[in-house]
């Protein structure tokens, strides 16, 4: 009798246990909308991937927290969806999904209400949630206002934030070069049209922006250093990134002396060779890519052996997977010599036996190739780690050889 007792409170304990946090359904996406359509609740969907650090910190630390199931279970039909297995890739493309994880909020006819992408907090999650749920929260409802001639500050402000979480960039740029052009320079200092400009984000070459760089101190002052100086790199660094994927040498050495001028700093000449290391990937470039790559390694052994590592394993898998380099047996070289000091500092880890495995793959040595897989697959499995799907492609990939 004591036993059954005993069985009866463990049961409960467990029931209790497991009934906290959101219960995501086991459904297809149409079985789960058919669901909120009959239950007259909104559909939450957790888009993810293996891969995904921050999905996996959701997972852990935020969906099973008891508020939060307690919210989305009354409100919600859930649902997670791995956007790269079964119906995942189709609503990925359905939804333009573009960063993980993605949290979509939608009507029982699979309409998005409201999005997140990335992660947040258990507070930050309901907040979502509730916004969710005001109509007036919503994207459509704001662009329509806005759309009907409403420019008022409140509606302008809320549409460029909207667009912002929502990552629709080209949107978020007309309608903030249609904001900036009602504005003089001067009136960046009042009311909120600054922080406003920090939400859209900067032109290099416009002239807003030489007034913020002509003004820092200034702007400094009415925001923070940190907010001004970000933005300041992020607007360079956001054409720098453009240039260095396209063909225009020139274009990015006068944008590299300008954003120099404008920010200097330790890590300035590392990010630097970044940018024309992409830019020499991009056009072929593969004896001044290695130049420049010997040297940046020098650099980064002076922030530690872990950067070390992961410049090396980094570099190696970019030249490892380009066609163009595929056949150049300078390139190859180095591959390896890389990846071999990368072994020596970091004899554990997985990352350079799967570089490994792509280098001998591109050669068409699939002996070597498994190997090297096989080994980086073990040393997941000993580190207690789930292997992600982009190892297992790669085994599958090379045994068809």
């Amino acid at each position: 009798m004591k036993k059954t007792i005993g069985m009866l409170v463990a049961l409960l304990v467990c029931s209790n246990v497991f009934s906290q946090g959101i219960e995501f359904e086991h459904l297809s996406f149409n079985e789960a909308l058919a669901k909120a359509k009959a239950e007259n609740k909104m559909l939450f969907m957790d888009c993810y991937t293996v891969w995904c650090g921050p999905c996996k910190a959701l997972s852990k630390n935020v969906f099973p927290q008891k508020e939060v199931g307690e919210y989305y279970n009354a409100n919600f039909v859930n649902l997670k969806m791995d956007m790269e297995k079964g119906e995942g890739p189709e609503l990925l493309k359905k939804y333009d999904v573009k960063g993980f994880p993605t949290l979509l909020f939608l009507d029982a006819e699979g309409n998005v209400l409201y999005k997140r992408v990335g992660g947040t907090d258990p507070a930050g999650l309901i907040a979502d949630a509730k916004l969710a749920a005001d109509p007036t929260e919503r994207l459509d409802y704001v662009r329509e206002k806005y759309e009907n001639g409403d420019r008022s500050k409140a509606v302008v402000s809320k549409y460029i934030s909207l667009l912002r979480k929502n990552y629709l960039e080209d949107e978020l740029k007309k309608v903030g070069a249609e904001f900036l052009s009602t504005l003089a320079n001067e009136d960046l200092f009042k009311d909120d049209n600054f922080k406003t400009y920090l939400s859209i984000g900067g032109d290099y070459k416009s002239e807003k922006f030489a007034y913020v760089l002509e003004n820092k101190e200034k702007f400094v002052a009415l925001s923070d250093e940190q907010s001004v100086s970000g933005f300041i790199m992020m607007t360079y660094f956001g054409s720098l990134r453009k240039a260095s994927v396209g063909n225009d040498l020139k274009e990015l050495d006068e944008l590299a002396a300008a954003y120099q001028k404008a920010i200097p700093g330790a890590q300035l000449k590392m990010m630097l060779n970044n940018v024309y290391g992409t830019f020499y990937m991009t056009n072929g470039m593969f004896e001044k890519l290695i130049d420049l790559k010997e040297k940046d390694f020098e650099l980064a052994k002076d922030y530690g052996n872990e950067m070390y590592f992961n410049m090396l394993t980094s570099t190696s898998m970019q030249l490892a997977m380009n066609p163009k380099a595929a056949n150049l047996k300078m390139v190859q070289q180095k591959i390896e010599e890389w990846t071999k000091k990368a072994m020596e500092l970091q004899p554990e880890s997985p990352k350079a036996y799967e570089c490994c495995a792509h280098i001998y793959k591109v050669q068409g040595k699939k002996d070597l190739a498994l190997k090297n897989i096989n080994t980086a697959i073990d040393k997941v499995k000993a580190s207690g780690k789930e292997v992600d799907q982009r190892i297992l492609d790669l085994k599958n990939s090379i045994e068809t050889l």
